[in-house]
């Protein structure tokens, strides 16, 4: 089984740009369309942050509003067979504050990581991380959450 994890910012401003991965070449707005052409990944999982979101009166609402904004940069973009996980995030706006602490999004990312390699059965696992359109602390956790699961399921997993 093939994995492809992605943090993304907004995608907002992204601009077509050519995109090169083992011999192939592409103009995309993003790495992911590319990478999902040539890996060939059974799924991919876009960690966005609720901070995306424009509106919402609860925070079910904000997660549901970032995550309808990046399907809707996603499906634009030409993507497939992804899932989006809408993680905590820290931001401060002129009409919002979204407070916490990175280790928030940090225990988040173990716990989704860990939920979605269980829903997954495989013998054999292929991951592949795309960072390109991480942000900041965001980058970094994500690798380092993803790594950190893939060690623990790598005693008992191939």
């Amino acid at each position: 089984m093939k994995l492809l994890f992605a943090p993304w910012g907004s995608p907002k401003n992204w601009k077509e740009l050519s995109y090169e991965f083992k011999g192939r070449k592409i103009k995309s707005n993003t790495s992911l369309k590319i990478l999902q052409e040539v890996i060939k990944p059974d799924n991919t999982f876009i960690i966005s942050l609720d901070t995306l979101a424009e509106k919402g009166i609860n925070y079910q609402e904000i997660k549901k509003n970032a995550k309808e904004k990046v399907d809707w940069y996603a499906r634009k973009f030409g993507l497939k067979n992804y899932e989006i996980i809408v993680a905590p995030g820290i931001e401060s706006f002129p009409n919002g504050v979204f407070e916490g602490n990175a280790l928030d999004y940090y225990y988040y990312i173990l716990a989704e990581t860990s939920i979605n390699l269980l829903r997954h059965p495989y013998n054999e696992l292929e991951t592949y991380l795309d960072l390109t359109h991480g942000l900041n602390y965001f980058t970094i956790l994500t690798y380092r959450g993803i790594k950190e699961v893939l060690e623990i399921i790598s005693i008992f997993k191939k």
